[in-house]
């Protein structure tokens, strides 16, 4: 900080972090006596103010700075630091063999790719955050040029249906909107008979999956709140076909269009809080398929979350409220939203939800395994899931996939409780956290619990509601 000829810094020269003035005639002065450390000064008229670090946290002081002739010290040199034990190292130039730097621009389309790291097997990395058991054999090779702006990963796959499969994606944020693009190729593509017998298409074609996002990341800070806006628009295309019994024959390749808003206001969090103590999320997605209207529905669905503080410190308390509604076609997408815990297999074209959560922390044992496995906290959660859908379509499972089993064309009622236990620790010094844990899930008293092993990777640090568009059908 220069005022007038002086300047001003913070440095470590007198073994703990203190305020230094520099005088033209090159005199450098300590001017603070800080036992633990000082960051942060400004200068306000003849007063320097800044933080001073002591047992009880950070304290705002002053100083005065109209004569430091009295009260400054001299830097002196301190066998005590380690740079000093070295001999200073000095390069001769008398031979006149000096390098001449000639600065030249910096052109991005020469440094667009710069492959850093790669893993012996294929994982997707949004999957893997929700289920780490998902990586598969073959390769993944991951690229991140130096300024950010241009992320690439390229994998092989070998799939458990011994297909193999190449993903490529690619993550452009040097411009807004942000494009995201990915592409699968390989395997074999979806063919979709209606419950028709029928015969496969002549000439079947490797499957081809392509999906391309535009959005707006928009983050606001205000206080100790942290806003997060993302509009979005997605085309998700795979080549399906499609037999259509009133053409007789099968309809090759089909898009969706998705519209995304998604909103987020939470409170910033502690190192011990499992959720924020305050926050408000909203998640509306718009989905149609401008091509193929009479084989896929609209679907429009809105998914709300509250979260406020529990009856003791970093509890937590989640109220969401979840709707969604598909049109009529051929085939029904997946639903966005989530039935009940402890159901699957079932698709409602009409469906509301209403849950509540209550989350805790159990015990913190702090155990360590050398740098092998780090448990950091138990935790658990208490559940009620509450819901009512209209047009249910039943699912079985098959060889090859899912196919509708019945279908229910009036209202119905699920609902279950239970509660869940987790145990958040880390691997192998990896930064990222991992849960792994168990939920029991009770439709009703009488029945035998369902009971499911939950994993879950923060890659990216909290994420609320967020979720990735999926094209998927059934009939």
């Amino acid at each position: 900080m220069l005022r007038n000829d002086s300047l001003f810094f913070v440095s470590s020269a007198s073994e703990t972090e203190n305020v230094f003035l520099k005088l033209p005639g090159g005199k450098t002065s300590c001017i603070t006596r800080s036992k633990f450390g000082i960051n942060d000064i400004s200068l306000n008229g003849n007063n320097l103010l800044f933080s001073n670090y002591t047992s009880s946290g950070y304290n705002i002081s002053q100083s005065g700075i109209n004569d430091f002739s009295d009260n400054t010290e001299k830097v002196t040199e301190s066998s005590t630091f380690l740079i000093n034990r070295f001999e200073k190292y000095s390069t001769s130039t008398d031979n006149g063999n000096t390098k001449d730097y000639s600065p030249e621009p910096y052109r991005k389309y020469r440094h667009l790719f710069r492959f850093h790291s790669w893993m012996p097997f294929y994982a997707d990395i949004d999957e893997i955050k929700n289920d780490p058991a998902s990586i598969r054999p073959g390769v993944t090779l991951m690229s991140q040029n130096q300024l950010s702006t241009l992320i690439t990963t390229v994998g092989y796959e070998y799939s458990e249906n011994q297909e193999h499969l190449l993903h490529t994606a690619i993550v452009w944020k040097g411009w807004y909107p942000v494009l995201e693009s990915r592409i699968e190729y390989g395997g074999n593509p979806g063919v979709l008979t209606g419950g028709e017998t029928m015969t496969l298409p002549v000439n079947l074609k490797n499957g081809i999956r392509s999906v391309n996002r535009l959005y707006l990341p928009l983050r606001y800070t205000s206080g100790r709140f942290i806003q997060y806006f993302q509009p979005s628009v997605t085309y998700d295309y795979r080549n399906n076909y499609v037999y259509l019994k009133e053409d007789g024959k099968y309809d090759y390749g089909q898009g969706l269009v998705s519209g995304r808003l998604f909103f987020s206001n939470y409170y910033r969090s502690s190192m011990r809080d499992i959720h924020p103590r305050w926050a408000q999320t909203i998640d509306f997605n718009y989905t149609f398929a401008p091509f193929n209207s009479s084989i896929y529905p609209d679907a429009i669905s809105v998914k709300t979350s509250l979260y406020f503080p529990g009856i003791l410190p970093n509890n937590s308390i989640r109220l969401r409220y979840e709707k969604e509604k598909q049109g009529d076609a051929k085939f029904s997408l997946n639903n966005r939203i989530s039935f009940p815990r402890g159901y699957k297999n079932i698709i409602s074209k009409d469906f509301d939800l209403l849950s509540l959560d209550y989350a805790f922390p159990i015990a913190y044992p702090d155990f360590n395994i050398s740098s092998l496995f780090y448990l950091k906290r138990i935790r658990g959660d208490l559940f009620v899931d509450h819901a009512s859908g209209t047009d249910n379509l039943y699912l079985k499972g098959t060889g090859t996939g899912l196919e509708l089993d019945y279908r229910h064309n009036y209202s119905e009622t699920f609902q279950s409780y239970g509660f869940e236990l987790m145990a958040d620790f880390h691997i192998l010094r990896l930064p990222f956290m991992i849960s792994g844990g168990i939920r029991s899930s009770w439709k009703d008293i009488s029945e035998k619990p369902v009971t499911e092993l939950l994993f879950n990777i923060e890659l990216f640090g909290m994420a609320i509601n967020k979720g990735s568009n999926q094209q998927s059908s059934a009939y």
